[in-house]
């Protein structure tokens, strides 16, 4: 495969890694002062003139997903088939890209390892009676570490250590809320939006209604880690729980239909399925007849993201467009 890779971060330096462990050209890198062949600075009409076989955007959601919209866009007009991790560009532009999903790899925006998107695409959606998901590996990462007996401040420094925060997160809030209010609510926008419950998109930039997290929020929820989790839930309004002991998180209600997110505590008939050890993510589908479908597997990690990004490649490029 001849790649080029949009990013040059941690992920974007384990896709190059793995690529050329499997024997594939990088034949230009786009970091953050322009466009690279090998240590030579080249235009991006040249990176292009190399004749890529699939790109890999690799780059971090700093504004709405503007940046990476406009180059899923332009790789497609190129035709050129795109993998991607980033989550702005399908948590605020679904709607805009939902007729060319089968031409861009975008499992690893989602879920890391566990491809939860493509198994969700195909389970039948009138037979889904709830869904319920961890969708942050870092955030269970810190309370499964927390719940094992380690500080909140070690748990964190863990996870800073291990690439799996935020890097310009400095202080144990900002790192929880940058996963929580930044992360969580795009990634639940994409899952709503490839459940397709109803046929109403949704786009993360609706999802800002937070409850702020304080002091002692944090504190309850460091004490409570052997029950309380980061998850969202997707149930019909009717079938809502009343949360009053959330803490953080947002809520949102869709076409008869109720997303609640936030530090939760766990109902004891989901905690076989919600309380999952390390950076895991989680998909809990519950059908009409109460039988459930779940979905387990690593959520955080350069290597991780990395191999789900050019499995979605290789699958495009077998079934070229």
């Amino acid at each position: 495969m001849r790649a080029g890779i949009i990013g040059h971060g941690l992920v974007g330096r384990t896709v190059g890694k793995q690529l050329e462990a499997l024997g594939s050209k990088v034949v230009f890198t786009r970091t953050t002062s322009g466009f690279y062949d090998g240590a030579q600075q080249i235009s991006k009409d040249e990176a292009f003139s190399k004749e890529p076989q699939a790109v890999f955007l690799a780059i971090p959601t700093k504004d709405d997903g503007t940046t990476a919209f406009n180059y899923i866009q332009d790789c497609l007009t190129r035709r050129i088939p795109i993998a991607t991790c980033e989550k702005g560009a399908f948590g605020n532009y679904f709607p805009e890209l939902s007729k060319v999903m089968e031409r861009i790899g975008y499992n690893a925006s989602v879920g890391g390892g566990t491809r939860m998107l493509e198994h969700i695409r195909w389970y039948p959606r009138e037979e889904i009676r709830e869904v319920h998901c961890i969708l942050n590996g870092t955030l269970n990462y810190v309370l499964d570490r927390v719940n094992r007996g380690a500080s909140l401040e070690q748990a964190v420094a863990e996870a800073r250590e291990k690439g799996y925060a935020e890097p310009l997160a400095a202080s144990i809030k900002e790192v929880l809320e940058a996963e929580s209010f930044h992360d969580i609510p795009m990634k639940t926008a994409i899952i709503w939006n490839v459940l397709n419950l109803t046929g109403n998109f949704l786009r993360a930039q609706e999802l800002t209604k937070h409850r702020p997290m304080h002091e002692e929020d944090i504190e309850r929820v460091a004490r409570e880690a052997q029950t309380r989790r980061f998850y969202v839930s997707i149930t019909p309004i009717e079938q809502a729980r009343q949360e009053e002991s959330r803490i953080g998180g947002f809520e949102a209600q869709i076409d008869g239909w109720q997303i609640c997110a936030g530090f939760r505590e766990i109902p004891k008939e989901l905690r076989e399925h919600l309380l999952v050890p390390k950076v895991s993510n989680v998909l809990h589908i519950v059908n009409k007849r109460k039988q459930f479908y779940t979905l387990t597997g690593q959520g955080a990690g350069a290597e991780a993201t990395a191999e789900t990004m050019i499995a979605d490649a290789q699958q495009h490029l077998n079934n070229q467009f």
